[in-house]
C-alpha cells in the first residue's frame, strides 16, 4: 500500500513504523556519553532537562510554536490564519509557499527528534500512525495532539481542535463551516441521475495491474467520490483494499481514477499509465476511454483542499467542471 495513505502525504516510496533508536535503559554518565553509540539520544535527553526535570506547566492560552508532522496539519494552520505559529514541518510540506521556507523535521519514516527539540515547540501535531513518536515527545514533556484524518468528519474535527490549541476557536468554526459549504456546493452541482461506478486507484505495481489498491467508502477519498456524484465499486469495510483482476472485472467500473500525488509525470507518462488498463478491454471505463491519471500533490492531503479533490473527481466523472 502506498505510504502516503499512512503519512497523509508525505510521499516516500515505502512504508513502515517510525524508526527511532531506543533510548538506553540506564542513566547516562560522563563515561557513557563519551563511549556509547547511543550518546546522541542521551544528549537529546540532557538538552531537554530544563523542562523534563520540572512538573508539566499549565497549557498556554494558545500554542505559538507548532511542529506539524503531516502536511494536512500545516495546511490547516495556514488556512486558520496562524501560519506564523508554525515552527517546523515535515519534508513533504510544500503548501502554501510559505511552508517551503520553514525548518524541516523529517517525515513519517524518518522523524528527526533532535530537530524537533531544537525548535522548542509548545505543540506537536501528529497522526495516529506516529504514536511511537508521540510517546517519546510526551516523555520529554513536549505537548502533543494526535488527530485522525481518515474521513471528512475527522478533517473537520481537526480544523476545530487545532484552532482551539492555537487559542482561536472562532477561526476553527469559520474554517470548518466554510469548508463544509464548499463541499456541499460540489455535491449540489453534481449531475442528477444514475451515479457512475467509480474506482479510485491509490497504488499498483508499475507497468502491471497487480496489487491494485483502491480507496474504500470509509475513507475521505471514498466519501468524496460519493459527494461528487459517483458510486464506489468497492463497498467493503477495509479502508484501502487490494482488488484482484477478477474482482475488478466483476465490479466493472465505468470510471477509473488513478492517483500519483506529487509525482512529476508528463503527458506521455500519464497516457502510458492509462493504457495499462487496455489489458482489461471488457471494462466499461476502458471501452468508453474514461481512465484518468492524476498527479497533483493535493490529492493525498486530507485537509482544506479536499474541495479541490472533489472537483477533480467530478471532472473525471463528467468531463466538465471547475478548471
Amino acid at each position: 500500500m502506498p505510504c502516503w495513505l499512512f503519512t497523509l502525504a508525505g510521499r516516500p516510496e515505502a512504508f513502515g513504523p517510525a524508526l527511532i533508536t531506543d533510548l538506553p535503559n540506564r542513566r547516562p554518565t560522563g563515561q557513557f556519553l563519551l563511549r556509547s553509540p547511543c550518546s546522541r539520544w542521551a544528549l537529546i535527553v540532557l538538552a531537554a532537562a530544563l523542562w523534563t526535570a520540572l512538573p508539566a506547566a499549565a497549557p498556554a492560552p494558545g500554542a505559538r510554536r507548532v511542529v506539524c508532522m503531516a502536511p494536512a496539519f500545516t495546511e490547516i494552520c495556514f488556512a486558520l490564519g496562524h501560519g506564523d505559529a508554525v515552527a517546523g514541518v515535515t519534508d513533504y510540506c510544500d503548501f502554501p509557499d510559505a511552508a517551503r521556507r520553514l525548518p524541516r523535521v523529517g517525515g513519517f519514516l524518518n522523524p528527526n527528534l533532535e530537530a524537533i527539540i531544537r525548535l522548542a515547540p509548545d505543540l506537536v501535531l501528529l497522526v495516529p500512525e506516529e504514536a511511537e513518536l508521540a510517546q517519546r515527545l510526551g516523555a520529554l514533556r513536549i505537548r502533543t495532539e494526535v488527530l485522525s484524518l481518515y474521513t471528512l468528519a475527522d478533517i473537520e474535527r481537526a480544523m476545530r481542535v487545532v484552532a482551539r490549541r492555537l487559542g482561536d476557536p472562532a477561526a476553527g468554526e469559520t474554517l470548518a463551516r466554510t469548508w463544509r459549504r464548499e463541499l456541499q456546493a460540489v455535491a449540489r452541482e453534481s449531475p442528477a441521475g444514475a451515479a457512475p461506478r467509480v474506482m479510485v486507484v491509490v497504488g499498483r505495481n508499475p507497468s502491471s495491474l497487480n496489487n491494485v489498491f483502491v480507496a474504500g467508502p470509509a475513507t475521505f477519498l471514498g466519501e468524496l467520490v460519493r459527494l461528487a456524484g459517483g458510486r464506489n465499486v468497492y463497498q467493503g469495510k477495509v479502508r484501502y483494499p487490494s482488488l484482484s483482476l477478477e474482482g475488478i472485472a466483476h465490479a466493472d467500473p465505468e470510471v477509473i481514477v488513478e492517483m500519483y500525488p506529487g509525482m512529476k509525470l508528463d503527458a506521455a507518462q500519464m497516457a502510458a499509465l492509462a493504457r495499462d488498463w487496455d489489458r482489461l478491454p471488457a471494462l466499461a471505463a476502458v471501452r468508453s476511454r474514461r481512465v484518468h491519471v492524476l498527479a497533483d500533490a493535493y490529492l493525498a492531503i486530507p485537509g482544506p483542499r479536499a474541495v479541490a479533490i472533489a472537483r477533480a473527481l467530478r471532472r473525471c466523472m463528467t468531463g466538465k467542471g471547475d478548471p
